[in-house]
């Protein structure tokens, strides 16, 4: 399984709400999962470096038979 880090670049000019529902488009087509919550945390961290416009950090729970028999880096990767 590989990560989905590759289409980070291309949501990288997505307004906020457009990059959040593009992630979970991708979780849900690479990893099918039974439960899939993504929350944009930006406003946690905007004027930080590497956040100046406010709009890159999300967190990400899944819940994916995908993970079955994988240790939690292994289970990082696959999302990142």
């Amino acid at each position: 399984m590989t990560g989905l880090g590759a289409a980070n670049a291309a949501t990288a000019t997505l307004p906020r709400e457009a990059r959040a529902a593009a992630i979970e488009a991708r979780l849900r087509a690479a990893l099918v999962p039974v439960a899939l919550v993504v929350i944009d945390d930006s406003h946690k961290h905007h004027g930080h470096a590497g956040a100046a416009d406010g709009r890159s950090h999300f967190a990400v729970r899944v819940v994916s038979a995908a993970f079955a028999g994988l240790r939690p880096i292994a289970r990082h990767r696959a999302v990142y």
